[in-house]
């Protein structure tokens, strides 16, 4: 008896040779496992899209790329095939330009996984902003050999000045369409930037679009978030429809369909604002010194008039290394809680009401 990956290897082969018919009763067999990997579910709905998409159904196509993305994050394939899908309504490529605002310091080879990332799998032009603080590992050395290839900017701080500065600094200097905020350990995906492009475009209200973050292993780390807020000042602060996105913290996707499609949020990680959005909004608010920037841009976003949109099949890796130090965490979050609550009049209705 053969196992789940014979079978799929088999199913493979018959897809190759054109038997498509025997091909798609395997396929059929895999997923109606209960035991199914979430690496063999991802392979089995990337091979039924690009299926689909030869025999013309586009949208079918998508349906089952986006769940091949859900199912195993970390396939690249998938990523590429959906790019390939929804590149065929695009015209007007040439005319979008991202400007990718990322701060560093002391991180030289994340800085190059990053920046590596974003030339190889962004669809659009990307400009990319690079903000340094002074360092001795190698990074300046690294930003003077990226400087001369076109698509860098670099701005190297006389002083420590952290990373809200320094990314007020790299949005000072942004000339694109879309304008991103990147932590120098995140790796982007293939099609990031096109995916997220649709989705808010789609929406005449969106401003801003958020992706989907995940950690190295694949699972979710935010899926566009939620403030259990209320304010005694702003009355449209909890507007966006809660939905409860600690229980798919830490797994796949493919196991929650109400995260599957676009939605109004609050905030997210990695941020990209529409130009004319940016504008009405302006620079981060540098008394956050270090936690609190994400939501505070999202209250921002919507009190300029405009939505926080979350794009499921954006999806933006992050090592989140500034949590490898518990207490220093402790430290830095309560005082930035504190200065967000206090500036927008926060209560946690929950408490209030109940």
């Amino acid at each position: 008896m053969m196992n789940e990956s014979e079978v799929y290897n088999r199913a493979s082969e018959l897809t190759k040779s054109g038997q498509i018919n025997e091909a798609l009763r395997l396929y059929g067999s895999l997923l109606s496992s209960q035991t199914l990997s979430n690496f063999i579910r991802s392979r089995v709905f990337n091979d039924l899209g690009k299926i689909a998409y030869s025999a013309g159904e586009v949208q079918k196509a998508r349906l089952f790329l986006d769940k091949a993305i859900f199912s195993d994050a970390l396939n690249e394939d998938s990523y590429r095939n959906l790019t390939s899908v929804n590149a065929k309504d695009v015209s007007n490529k040439k005319i979008f330009k991202f400007s990718v605002a990322i701060t560093t310091y002391n991180r030289h080879l994340e800085l190059k996984r990053c920046v590596d990332s974003i030339r190889r799998n962004s669809f659009y032009p990307a400009e990319i902003i690079i903000v340094c603080d002074p360092c001795n590992d190698g990074t300046i050395e690294y930003l003077e050999q990226e400087q001369g290839k076109g698509d860098v900017v670099v701005i190297i701080n006389e002083y420590r000045a952290g990373a809200v500065k320094s990314w007020n600094k790299g949005l000072s200097a942004a000339a694109g369409n879309y304008i991103c905020l990147l932590n120098d350990d995140m790796e982007v995906m293939p099609g990031w930037d096109l995916a997220l492009v649709a989705a808010i475009d789609e929406d005449p209200e969106a401003g801003c679009g958020v992706p989907l973050v995940i950690y190295p292993d694949g699972t979710v780390q935010s899926p566009g978030q939620y403030n259990p807020y209320r304010s005694f000042t702003f009355p449209w602060i909890g507007r966006a429809s809660y939905i409860d996105t600690a229980k798919v913290t830490g797994q796949h996707l493919i196991n929650f369909p109400e995260f599957y499609f676009p939605r109004e949020c609050d905030y997210g990680y990695a941020p990209v604002m529409k130009k004319e959005c940016f504008e009405k909004v302006g620079l981060l608010d540098e008394q956050f010194e270090h936690y609190f920037i994400d939501p505070d841009l999202g209250y921002r976003v919507q009190q300029a008039g405009y939505k926080n949109i979350y794009c499921p099949t954006s999806v933006i890796m992050h090592y989140d290394l500034s949590k490898k130090d518990p207490e220093l965490v402790r430290k830095r979050f309560e005082p930035d809680l504190n200065k967000f609550l206090a500036k927008w009049d926060l209560y946690d209705f929950c408490y209030v009401y109940f």
